[in-house]
């Protein structure tokens, strides 16, 4: 059976990269791949960024990360999870009605509504042992929300 998709491309900006022997570092390649999800990317495509500008300077950092998410939400419209440690970032597109605030705590298989301004730090062994049910109950979910005819600002 034949059955359409929801979204005409995927793009993903996560992990940190380099190519050293091109005379690229981490941050060139982060920018890199960013300004190609913001020229291919369309109001149907499904982008995935974490941690945008992580690598720099916080004000540089928030900077890049804040002019991101505004093309994101306000040109392109596409659908998109965007994580960030900017909690400015958050206070910046709180109102913004093309945007939904969630965040996750790293051990609990739940997204929560809303913007995250406690820290949770727990040791690495939790982590890894929580990634599989978090990864597969937020793609649950987005799948869902997607079938159920989800309206996207």
């Amino acid at each position: 059976m034949c059955r359409p998709t929801p979204v005409d491309r995927i793009f993903t900006r996560l992990g940190a990269s380099d190519r050293i022997m091109s005379r690229e570092s981490t941050f060139y390649v982060e920018l890199s791949e960013t300004a190609a999800i913001l020229q291919h990317a369309t109001r149907h495509s499904l982008v995935l960024l974490d941690e945008l500008g992580r690598g720099t300077a916080t004000y540089d950092g928030t900077a890049i990360a804040c002019a991101v998410v505004k093309e994101l939400a306000e040109k392109i419209k596409c659908r998109t999870l965007f994580s960030t440690h900017y909690h400015s970032l958050v206070e910046e597109f709180a109102s913004n009605p093309n945007i939904g605030l969630g965040h996750m705590v790293s051990n609990w298989d739940h997204v929560f509504g809303g913007a995250c301004f406690q820290k949770f730090w727990l040791p690495v062994r939790n982590l890894c042992t929580s990634y599989p049910a978090i990864i597969a109950t937020t793609f649950n979910m987005l799948i869902n929300n997607i079938e159920s005819g989800f309206n996207h600002k």
